[in-house]
């Protein structure tokens, strides 16, 4: 699917499909408390 590693470890497949797909700016924030314990 065209994405680098580090891209997907950053922002996941349904994030990154949602910043690929979307017809509007879109601002992604991942949950410090469920990153902290994966």
């Amino acid at each position: 699917q065209g994405r680098t590693g580090m891209r997907h470890i950053m922002l996941g497949s349904k994030a990154e499909q949602i910043v690929r797909l979307s017809p509007v700016p879109v601002l992604i924030v991942k949950n410090p408390i469920k990153a902290a314990k994966a």
